[in-house]
């Protein structure tokens, strides 16, 4: 019978030549065993045909069988390095597995319906053996074996996931119970496909400023927006990875779920590009310019003017922007800072935004915040202006719906305005004025209203001071008056001085010779010479007098023209004040005054004297009531007007 199974396995072993059995030892030939279906096929004959392994190592064992990638690799390894794989070992030998001793393994159930879910329950119990002695058969306690366990349990269809360890324990404790031996072997997991950053740009430096005395401004940070070259690598796609299959107990793979892959076209913006490299794709830089990232959508955008997705707050700190346009889409907040040229700002505002130039484009609302553009427009598109300060000295504000607010800038354009004080050279108010407080050059307002609470609506119209007006005028016309004065006095010592005896007897020959054509004789020069001695002092005088003449003019002239001018300013800028109101509700206070404007421009310095004559509903100093009631207001100054 020995004989029977030497035979048998010596047959197995043949077709098998990946397998080394020596004295102590089986091997698997890494060299020779190139997929797992050979070693499948020669474990297949070795249990069906009553052999097992002993002190097998099942690691080896369910690796070379269900995970031969990792196996393919050792020998891919040395093989790169020159070198022969080194063979696995996999048990100590192989022995027969008797009849009688399959039989101590046939307590096993199968628990699951789906194939990928079923586990392998043996209840444990005092196992006991058929033995023949003296032509009988007779019963003995024995023990089970767990290499006997692998080689039964695969004979039975349980060919992966037993544990072992757990089944040496079972064995060693002995009792009876029921417990779980093999479970499916759980795929391994893939990973979708991704990306990661390969720049270091794309990080912001957020450590606070340094400014002068060592003092740091933990509000404003080092690089906010990053700058990048064009042709800059920014991120990298990580391919997907396929998972590996996991496996029921009886050895049929379980498919992990499929990875996902992943568009790296889908986060280029404007401005980035797609690049193939050494068989990577990355996300470059397409064009010089500044780094924009989304946040909603982790779009990456290279543009020539920045943009910001996430507003200016705590993650951006306060912002000064060198470039030549700037826009945010989210909030500017309370107490934060946002400095720039051409700013757009598309959500509330109610922190501070500072331009110095270009346009304020405000989409959102302004709510107790401040916009100042030093030397530009401002524009609230949609938005509502409530407890909020809007100045464009220099420029115009045009918004729709203001509260409780304060709006200076050269011209103002509004739709409605309600409870806030305006201070501009131009109001334009397309529908109703509420309580409002208006310091203007000129203002066209469709209706005044009075609102809820009884507050008047004051107009205080900016009028050219006649007065001063009247002062620079007669200084100008006495000055004028001097001047034209002395002109006759020089005028009048010119005449007496040019009828001199001297002076008129030395002409009188000179021109006698120059009428007759000839050379003057003796007596006729030495005459001409003692008249031209007594007159010199006196024409030297003359041509004094003469020069001083014609400055005189020249001053005269330059006088009546200042004088011109003058009437010609004031009338222009006198002509330039107007209000007009269609529709009139309310008290209505109309002042005509004359704060301490320069030109156009409306100082800051000045700004809370202008506030105080526009808020300022009784007449005071130079402010004359010029007209209150329920008619419509078409009011113009007049010179000489009281």
């Amino acid at each position: 019978m020995a004989d029977d199974h030497d035979e048998e396995l010596g047959r197995l072993l043949a077709y098998s030549s990946f397998i080394q059995v020596q004295p102590g030892a089986v091997l698997i030939d890494l060299a020779t065993l190139d997929r797992a279906e050979r070693f499948q096929a020669f474990v297949e004959g070795l249990f069906l045909g009553d052999f097992r392994f002993q002190q097998l190592n099942y690691a080896v064992f369910s690796r070379i069988l269900y995970e031969f990638d990792k196996v393919e690799r050792i020998r891919q390894l040395a093989e790169q390095s020159g070198r022969v794989p080194p063979p696995l070992r996999l048990a100590h030998s192989i022995v027969p597995f008797p009849a009688h001793r399959q039989r101590l393994y046939q307590n096993l159930k199968q628990v699951g319906k789906r194939v990928e879910e079923k586990r392998a329950e043996f209840l444990f119990d005092t196992p006991f053996e058929r033995y023949e002695e003296d032509g009988m058969l007779h019963e003995r306690e024995t023990r089970r074996d767990v290499d006997e366990f692998i080689a039964a349990l695969w004979a039975q269809g349980v060919r992966a996931g037993l544990d072992v360890v757990s089944i040496n324990r079972l064995i060693s404790e002995g009792g009876q119970a029921r417990e779980t031996v093999a479970e499916p072997i759980p795929p391994r997991l893939g990973r979708d496909a991704t990306y990661e950053e390969v720049s270091e740009l794309l990080h912001r430096d957020v450590s606070p400023v340094s400014g002068m005395a060592g003092r740091v401004n933990f509000k404003r940070y080092k690089n906010t927006f990053p700058q990048v070259k064009a042709g800059v690598r920014l991120l990298r796609k990580v391919p997907l990875q396929h998972g590996f299959p996991g496996r029921a107990i009886n050895g049929e793979p379980i498919a992990p779920p499929e990875p996902a892959d992943f568009d790296l076209a889908s986060l280029a913006g404007e401005g980035a590009m797609i690049r193939e490299e050494q068989g990577e794709q990355y996300l470059l830089s397409a064009m010089e310019g500044f780094i924009g990232v989304d946040n909603q959508s982790g779009r990456i955008s290279i543009t020539r003017q920045i943009i910001n997705h996430e507003g200016i707050g705590s993650r951006t700190g306060d912002i000064d922007v060198v470039a030549d346009a700037f826009e945010t889409h989210g909030d500017v907040v309370e107490n934060y800072v946002l400095e720039g040229k051409s700013i757009d700002v598309y959500g509330d505002v109610y922190g501070t935004v500072i331009s110095k130039g270009g346009l304020i484009r405000l989409k959102g609302n302004v709510s107790g915040g401040t916009a100042e553009n030093h030397d530009g427009d401002i524009e609230v598109h949609e938005g509502l202006v409530s407890r909020a300060t809007l100045i464009a000295r220099q420029g115009a504000i045009y918004c729709g719906r203001v509260e409780n607010s304060l709006l200076v800038a050269d011209y103002i354009d509004v739709h409605e305005c309600k409870n806030s004080t305006l201070i501009g050279n131009r109001i334009r108010i397309a529908g109703t004025s509420l309580g409002t407080s208006l310091l203007a050059r000129q203002l066209d307002i469709h209706a005044v209203a009075e609102p809820r609470g009884g507050r008047e609506t004051v107009i205080a119209l900016i009028v050219p001071d006649e007065r001063a007006y009247r002062h620079r005028v007669a200084r100008l016309e006495r000055s004028l008056d001097e001047v034209l004065e002395r002109l006759d006095v020089r005028k009048q010592e010119r005449s007496l001085m040019a009828a001199d005896e001297s002076l008129v007897a030395m002409e009188a020959i000179a021109q006698r010779l120059k009428a007759e054509g000839r050379k003057p004789e003796a007596a006729e020069l030495a005459a001409y010479r003692e008249h031209a001695r007594a007159a010199a002092p006196i024409k030297t005088r003359l041509q004094a007098i003469e020069t001083e003449v014609v400055t005189l003019q020249d001053r005269s002239a330059e006088l009546a023209q200042a004088l011109e001018q003058e009437q010609s300013d004031f009338l222009r800028e006198l002509n330039a004040v107007s209000c007009d109101v269609d529709e009139v509700s309310g008290l209505v206070v109309l002042k005509a005054c004359t704060p301490p404007l320069v030109n156009a421009s409306l100082p800051l310095n000045e700004l809370d004297i202008l506030r105080k004559l526009a808020t300022t509903s009784t007449a005071s100093g130079d402010c004359r009531l010029v007209s209150s009631g329920a008619n419509p207001i078409s009011w113009r100054p007049s010179l000489g007007a009281e």
